[in-house]
C-alpha cells in the first residue's frame, strides 16, 4: 500500500495525469477516453493507486535511458531468438498486451535497432503481424514519448506511418477497458478491433487473455489472413 500511495503522489507531483488527459483528449472517439472515464473522474487525489503504478511504469521506461535499454535488449533477444528459429514459410507473429505493446512498438519503429536486429537474425527483419492487445500505443505516441515520434504527425491531422517491418498490424481493445486505445484515428495501416470480454471495468485489462471470444475472433482473423492453417 505504501508502494502505491507514494506512485500516486509521484504521478501528481509531476504532471503527469494532466498530460495523460491532455493527450487523450485529442483522441475522442477512441475505444477508450481517460478524459471522460475512471481516472478523469476520480481527480488527481483520488487517482487509483495500481494505475498510479503503470502509469509511473510506462512514464519511466519511455523518459529513463538506463531501464528502457536494459528492456529493449531483453525483448530484442527474444525477438532475433524467434525470427532465428522459424522454419520455411513460417510467418513472425508479436503479440504485446498493455506496456508489452508499447515496447514492441517503440522498437520496431526505431530504426536503430531494426537494424541491430537484423544483423543479429541474419537477414532482414520482417514481422508478419504485430498484435497489440490493450494496448496505450496510440496515447503515448500522441504526447511524441518514442523515440521515433516526430511533431509532423498528429491525430489532429497526418496520420503516423506504421514501423516498416511490420506487414499487418491489429490491435485488440475492449469498450470497457479504459487503458486500451484505438490506433485507426493516429496511425495510418492498423486495423482495430473490439472484443468484449464480459469483464467490467476493473477488470477488463486483464481480461483478454482469458476470454474465449477474443481466441475465437482472433482464429478467424489469422486463418482469413493466411497466418494460421
Amino acid at each position: 500500500m505504501r508502494k502505491e500511495a507514494e506512485a500516486g503522489a509521484a504521478i501528481q507531483g509531476l504532471g503527469i495525469l494532466d498530460k495523460v488527459k491532455a493527450a487523450a483528449e485529442k483522441l475522442k472517439g477512441g475505444a477508450s477516453n481517460l478524459v471522460n472515464g475512471p481516472i478523469a473522474r476520480a481527480g488527481c487525489e483520488k487517482i487509483t493507486p495500481g494505475l498510479a503504478i503503470l502509469i509511473g511504469d510506462v512514464f519511466r521506461y519511455l523518459r529513463e535511458a538506463d531501464p528502457r535499454q536494459k528492456i529493449r535488449e531483453v525483448v530484442s533477444n527474444d525477438i532475433i531468438a524467434a525470427a532465428k528459429d522459424l522454419k520455411q514459410g513460417e510467418p513472425l507473429v508479436l503479440i504485446g498486451h498493455s506496456m508489452g505493446g508499447i515496447i514492441l512498438y517503440d522498437l520496431l519503429s526505431d530504426p536503430e535497432a531494426v537494424a541491430e536486429m537484423s544483423g543479429a537474425i541474419g537477414r532482414d527483419l520482417k514481422v508478419d503481424l504485430f498484435l497489440s492487445v490493450g494496448s496505450k500505443i496510440a496515447l503515448f505516441e500522441e504526447m511524441k514519448l518514442y523515440k521515433a515520434s516526430s511533431a509532423d504527425y498528429s491525430a489532429a491531422g497526418k496520420r503516423v506511418p506504421p514501423p516498416a517491418v511490420v506487414q499487418a498490424w491489429w490491435n485488440a481493445f475492449d469498450k470497457m477497458d479504459v487503458l486500451s486505445f484505438v490506433t485507426e484515428t493516429v496511425f495510418d495501416g492498423p486495423k482495430d478491433f473490439s472484443v468484449d470480454t464480459v469483464a467490467g471495468v476493473r477488470d477488463a485489462h486483464g481480461a483478454y487473455f482469458l476470454s474465449a471470444m477474443f481466441y475465437t475472433r482472433l482464429n478467424v482473423r489469422l486463418k482469413e489472413a493466411g497466418l494460421l492453417n
